[in-house]
């Protein structure tokens, strides 16, 4: 439940949103606050040393926060692994994010995910929301990155493998 967030007055909506100081969260939770005004929405926006945002993501303190979650398997289990920045502590969840760096196989991703997000929906009291969007451009001649979990070809390089054309 959100500490602060409530609705104020007849139509207002307000919370107080963390965001990480002098990274591209400052412009992008200005561009969100201006989207959010026009429904009615008041956000207000604090800017923190990242110290102080992940401190304070981590203690509960917080209605909502700008913070990265890299959208890889390491990324997540650094929100939701053993050590992780929410505090959350579920083995299952753990074992399941080290078991999609195991497979390829679409089948058992969609699985492995759909168990994941069963788990966190029920244990978290958290909304992601995801505002960035990435495209990336490779040959036609590049494999391996049809599985939506992995289309970064930066970031999964040794995944990847080159089809011979004739």
């Amino acid at each position: 439940m959100c500490r602060t967030a409530g609705w104020r007055g007849k139509d207002a909506l307000r919370f107080e949103a963390l965001v990480m100081a002098r990274t591209v969260s400052e412009q992008l939770a200005v561009i969100i606050q201006a989207e959010l005004r026009r429904i009615g929405v008041d956000m207000q926006i604090q800017m923190l040393d990242g110290s102080v945002v992940r401190s304070r993501v981590r203690s509960g303190d917080f209605d909502a926060a700008f913070h990265p979650l890299w959208n890889a398997v390491d990324g997540y289990l650094s929100w939701f692994g053993p050590q992780g920045l929410l505090g959350y502590r579920n083995m299952e969840v753990v074992q399941l994010l080290q078991s999609v760096k195991e497979t390829m196989d679409p089948a058992p991703l969609d699985s492995i995910y759909r168990r994941l997000t069963s788990l966190i929906q029920h244990d978290i009291p958290v909304t992601f929301l995801f505002a960035e969007a990435q495209s990336y451009v490779v040959p036609q001649w590049l494999r391996g990155l049809e599985s939506p979990y992995r289309a970064n070809p930066m970031q999964f390089a040794e995944r990847l493998w080159i089809e011979r054309q004739d």
